[in-house]
């Protein structure tokens, strides 16, 4: 059963772009949502969390909780927030003049979608769930298949509690992600400029871990 309804989460990507534009976005959403609640199946595993990441998705590079995803010439931004997590922020969200603003619940669990047009037919999608946040720039016919990947990747996040624990207690966490909120103000597309440019100086770091090799 579990099989069956991991493939149904994924099965926008696997029939095509087409038809996942033809989808309504606060329905997908909350489908991959409810679908990957139940799902306990995981490949990629960090300190703290682990998640899934399907087959046509690869990691560029993670520096501490950040990470570079690539999918169909796009770049995904990817920031869990463990401090949040660790300290079980609550944030509700209130829709605003964007291109498409729509926040999202799963029990206690809040969410929030925004789209931004930010360069001609260039859009910034911004993705806030289950204390991790995910940004991406994509083109105006690619958004919802934007929103389908951030969501599935959001969706599988599981915390390890005590692993989290122990990374506080014992301050072995960066004093830099210590101050990140994603959730303490509301979304702004610089941020994603910036985002790029600390990324951009990792690309030639020799001493990036490759998590695929070690798991």
């Amino acid at each position: 059963m579990k099989k069956i309804l991991l493939i149904l989460s994924f099965l926008f990507i696997t029939v095509g772009c087409t038809n996942i534009n033809e989808i309504d976005y606060k329905d997908n959403i909350n489908n991959v949502i409810k679908e990957n609640k139940t799902n306990k199946i995981y490949n990629q595993y960090r300190k703290g969390y682990k998640y899934y990441l399907p087959k046509y998705m690869n990691i560029k590079n993670d520096i501490d909780f950040n990470e570079k995803i690539n999918s169909n010439n796009y770049t995904y931004y990817l920031y869990v927030d463990v401090i949040s997590y660790y300290n079980k922020t609550k944030k509700t969200y209130d829709n605003n003049a964007s291109y498409i603003s729509y926040n999202f619940q799963n029990g206690d669990n809040y969410g929030y979608l925004e789209v931004n047009n930010i360069d001609n037919d260039k859009y910034l999608v911004e993705i806030i769930y289950n204390y991790a946040k995910i940004e991406v720039k994509v083109n105006e016919m690619d958004i919802n298949e934007a929103i389908n990947n951030s969501i599935i990747l959001l969706s599988t996040i599981k915390y390890d509690d005590e692993i989290i624990k122990n990374l506080v207690e014992d301050n072995n966490i960066n004093n830099k992600e210590e101050k990140l909120d994603i959730f303490g103000k509301e979304s702004d597309k610089d941020n994603f400029l910036k985002v790029v440019e600390e990324y951009d100086n990792y690309e030639n770091n020799e001493d990036i871990p490759d998590y695929d090799k070690i798991n």
